[in-house]
């Protein structure tokens, strides 16, 4: 997949254009979506190939996509729309969400499985007996046109396939059949003509061999000799397992009247296999395949491409400074090409002898994703009824078109005609056709119908369910969502909309997970199964008989199902019995009664005399909002001394109030280390005020004490002198280091120098004649408030050049600012140039935000920069690196994201644990899942209780064991 080129349309026909799959010469495979969101591989003809012959061109086109409509295996790509009469031809199929053999054969790195090659096999013999009862030879089967997903494998690119009928011409005009040299029967390397289905046989023959072997079956060698091998039979079969060979030997035989049909070859596939099969694929492949197949349907926003000035290197994949994955990793791997003849550039390594090799390579390009568009200020409102008035009063009438073969039974036409009356506003009419589209079968118009009763027939609203459930009965996902949505208004339907929205889920519906896991939670929270109860009897019984353990699991579970009386008397019981972590539970329920903050205060008190970390901080808070700050500050210090961040930072900032800007300093450093998101902005801040407040103290012990009217000749936003520490108002926040942030009215400018020009005066000279950081700074300041960001990016490199490193993140934001202003490649290098070095040096300090500004900015080392951000202690950091070897796969991967998830949780970064959670469920370890999932929820991370609910409900046995582990754990730390 990449991104769309500037010449690439932003939509064809209805459909938005999100990425380009493809380019050939026949045209270009998009991903698009339509405008309900289906997602759908699209494919065009360039306009070229109609020069020559453009009706009967189009005749054959439009039969070729009816015979591709007639394919009816459930493991190919079915056509979904076309558009034979445009100007481009153009037909959709259905997305696959899957990952091409050649990718999966590559992640392997091992031939696949026996039980996984036969569900390959049996699919693939399904594919083509449809093709080739719909008259249809495939003439291209090979690894990359056969896709591996989750429910079995698919045959795509067969929309453009030669029609096999011998009254047709080939679409081809030339008469070249579109195919892999390495793939191809020996008819086609020979150039004879009427190949037909037996050539697509001795293709899946290759394929079939190359998948048990993880190696061409006529190779090694380039193309030249492989098409050789191929022709004179030399096959290198050694290793193949004797039941792939009783498959595979009819399917290579020369002759093509020799080789077996696919109904045939099915035949000689063992019996019971099921390509459909739940988690047909190795485990390693399934976890792999997960990450790599969801790339598009994540896509918010077309991809597009940016030119850049130069070549840009190489970069590391996630892997790097981490143990390796089997095989390739599948994060690093360009995407294939899944496209129309001849095979595009750069294709696998499976696939590589294809190329010629004088065939240049593919121009470098980064892509980018473009920001959402403005969308156009809307048209004045006009009178539906004039609208459609003044439509069926001009020429033909609205989708005059398709009226025709509407009225003959089309229902796609049907369909086309209610969009038309759509569009110009005549919501009856379009109802009409839409409900007409629907009774004839089609799913889109039952969908559309529901949609235009829903916005303007509210008093037919009886009928907008059954309508959904026509159309997710025909499989469109976002009917399956609302209607789940519908019927979960209603308590008795709930197991009926469970089932639909685990539909959606499997259709890949971005938000059915989440509704799945509300719903499940709702009838978790209706019905709580017998293992549960029993459990809970039993720690009834337990905690009557003094069990402080088992009444903070009674308190949790009535917690958990909302029944807040019940939790607080539970564990009040275990508070009163000595336990600190239920004192500070007491109090935070107590806490939300104004009638019961007194009790409140005494257990968090209480839990605070005893040592609990969380109490010493609320007290801390507590005793500060009633200006007792002595108070405050120790047990703030208290809570900051064993590792509580939050607690850090506002012993930081009392110390500050103070006026002892020092030892705050060094609190603020410790939270930064530990990763506390805002502390490194606070140190910088910090820094440059206790700088400015050097020179500014020396002056006024020399002189008077300033009256409280004298004002400072500098700007002002200098800290005023009045004391030995500035507090934070006296000091002035660093900006963040975000490109171009607050930069309005960008004009074009020169590049700023280092040098001061001719004419004029050192910047801020001090009574010496030389220039001091303080005053510079100042100074800088006064010139970016006006404008002129070239002499105030001068000011401040003249500071950093007098060892006054604080003002670095200053000066590389206003290298990008300046930058940004500018069109000339030149200056817009040396800028960047400029900006990555202040970073760099700012990041070799140790500062954790500088590396993470170095991941966008220094591309050749973004993943260097984010992994270092991450050992420094930069929680998104932390999650970033985690992500990125979620996605590699390999245990070592899973295991190094776990680590850094964990760190990154304990930091704060809340969404980190969620990620943890979901991790430890995709792995099997659901018991580490729901205490993951607990844990978010204790960090406010809304739904994480919902789905911590959902995996217990789902896996009762293991929650049972993990609550008996967390209980054993408890003894064990009580004991010892």
């Amino acid at each position: 997949m990449e991104p769309l080129s500037e010449n690439d349309p932003e939509t064809i026909g209805p459909y938005r254009l999100f990425a380009l799959l493809g380019r050939g010469g026949w045209g270009s495979v998009y991903f698009a979506r339509s405008e309900f969101g289906r997602g759908v591989a699209l494919k065009t003809i360039r306009p070229e190939h109609l020069a020559r012959n453009p009706k009967n061109f189009r005749s054959r086109f439009a039969r070729e996509v009816e015979a591709a409509r007639a394919v009816d295996s459930a493991y190919t790509a079915e056509v979904v729309d076309a558009d034979t009469s445009a100007a481009e031809p153009w037909l959709a199929t259905r997305y696959i969400r899957g990952v091409d053999l050649a990718e999966a054969l590559d992640h392997c790195g091992t031939p696949l499985p026996e039980r996984a090659w036969r569900v390959l096999a049996t699919g693939l013999a399904d594919a083509l007996r449809s093709i080739h009862a719909s008259d249809l030879v495939h003439r291209d089967l090979k690894l990359a046109n056969i896709l591996l997903a989750g429910d079995g494998p698919y045959v795509i690119d067969f929309g453009i396939a030669r029609n096999v009928s011998p009254a047709d011409v080939t679409l081809t005009g030339s008469g070249a059949s579109p195919r892999t040299e390495t793939f191809s029967s020996p008819e086609q390397l020979k150039e004879e003509p009427g190949v037909g289905p037996a050539s697509d046989i001795f293709s899946l023959g290759l394929v079939l061999a190359y998948a048990a072997l993880n190696r061409h079956p006529f190779g090694p060698g380039s193309a030249t000799q492989i098409g050789a091998n191929i022709l004179h039979g030399r096959r290198q079969l050694a290793g193949l397992p004797p039941t792939v060979e009783k498959v595979v030997l009819p399917c290579l035989e020369p002759t093509p009247q020799n080789r077996p049909t696919p109904e045939e070859l099915t035949r000689l596939l063992p019996p019971s296999v099921s390509p459909k099969e739940q988690e047909w694929l190795p485990p390693g492949l399934r976890r792999a395949l997960a990450g790599l197949s969801d790339l598009a349907v994540d896509l918010a926003e077309p991809m597009r491409y940016r030119w850049p000035e130069q070549e840009p290197p190489s970069r590391p994949g996630p892997g790097a400074g981490r143990p390796p994955a089997a095989g390739t990793s599948p994060a690093a791997r360009p995407a294939r090409e899944r496209d129309f003849p001849p095979a595009p550039p750069g294709p696998s390594v499976h696939e590589a002898t294809t190329q010629s090799a004088t065939n240049a390579g593919p121009v470098h390009r980064v892509p980018v994703q473009t920001a959402p568009k403005t969308e156009p200020s809307p048209r004045p409102p006009a009178t539906p009824t004039d609208e459609a008035a003044a439509a069926k009063g001009s020429a033909g009438g609205p989708g005059s078109q398709y009226r025709a073969a509407a009225e003959a039974g089309s229902s796609h036409a049907m369909r086309r005609l209610g969009t038309a009356y759509r569009t110009v506003r005549d919501w009856r009419e379009a109802l009409h056709w839409y409900l007409r589209s629907a009774e004839s079968g089609n799913p889109t118009g039952a969908l559309e119908a529901a949609q235009l009763i829903e916005q303007h027939f509210p008093e037919r609203q009886d009928q907008v369910v059954s309508l959904h459930r026509r159309a997710a009965e025909g499989g469109l996902v976002d009917s399956a969502m609302r209607l789940g949505e519908l019927l979960e208004q209603e308590p008795d339907e709930l197991p009926e909309a469970l089932e639909w929205y685990e539909k959606a889920a499997a259709w890949k519906h971005e938000k059915a997970p989440e509704a799945v896991a509300r719903v499940r939670a709702a009838l978790a929270r209706a019905q709580v199964s017998g293992a549960d109860d029993a459990l809970m009897r039993e720690h009834e019984v337990a905690a009557r008989h003094g069990q402080v353990n088992s009444m903070l699991a009674l308190a949790s579970w009535h917690q958990r199902a909302k029944r807040e009386q019940e939790a607080l008397a539970w564990y009040q019981c275990a508070a009163e019995a000595g336990h600190t972590h239920a004192m500070v539970m007491t109090a935070q329920i107590l806490v939300k009664d104004p009638n019961q903050q007194a009790q409140s205060l005494d257990w968090y008190r209480r839990a605070a005399a005893a040592d609990n970390t969380t109490a010493q901080h609320w007290m801390g808070r507590w005793h500060r909002g009633e200006g007792r700050l002595t108070e405050a500050l120790a047990h703030l210090r208290a809570a900051a001394d064993k590792g509580l961040l939050g607690a850090m930072t506002d012993t930081a900032d009392i110390l500050e109030q103070t006026g002892r800007g020092q030892e705050a300093l060094k609190w603020y450093l410790r939270a930064a280390e530990k990763g506390f998101p805002k502390a490194p902005l606070e140190v910088r801040r910090l820094r440059a005020a206790l700088a400015d407040a050097g020179p500014a103290t020396s002056t006024s012990t020399s002189t008077s004490t300033p009256t409280p009217t004298s004002t400072s000749t500098s700007t002002a936003s200098e800290p005023a002198s009045a004391g030995p520490v500035p507090t934070k108002a006296a000091g002035r926040t660093a900006p963040n280091p975000t490109v171009g942030r607050g930069e309005t009215g960008r004009s074009k400018s020169a590049a700023p120098k280092t040098t001061t020009p001719p004419g004029r005066k050192p910047e801020a000279p001090t009574a010496a004649g030389q220039p001091d950081p303080a005053s510079l700074r100042a100074t800088a300041m006064e010139h970016e408030t006006s404008g002129r960001l070239e002499d105030a990016l001068r000011c401040l490199l003249q500071a950093e050049e007098l060892h006054d490193h604080t003002v670095r993140w200053d000066a590389a934001r206003l290298c990008l600012a300046l930058r940004d202003r500018t069109d000339r490649p030149g200056e817009r290098k040396q800028l960047m140039r400029q900006a990555i070095g202040l970073y760099r040096a700012l990041a070799e300090a140790g500062e954790s935000e500088a590396m993470l500004a170095l991941v966008g900015l220094d591309s050749a080392h973004s993943f260097d920069w984010r992994l270092r951000a991450a050992e420094a202690g930069n929680p998104q950091a932390m999650r970033s690196v985690a992500r990125a070897q979620l996605k590699a796969g390999s245990d070592e991967h899973v295991q190094a994201a776990l680590s850094w998830l964990r760190r990154a949780g304990e930091a704060g970064e809340a969404a980190a644990i969620l990620d943890g959670a979901r991790a430890h469920e995709r792995r099997g370890a659901y018991g580490e899942a729901i205490g993951w999932y607990r844990w978010a929820d204790e960090n406010g991370v809304v739904g994480a209780a919902a789905e911590a609910a959902r995996v217990t409900a789902e896996h009762p046995g293991a929650a049972r064991l993990h609550r008996w582990s967390e209980l054993l754990e408890r003894l064990r730390r009580s004991l010892g």
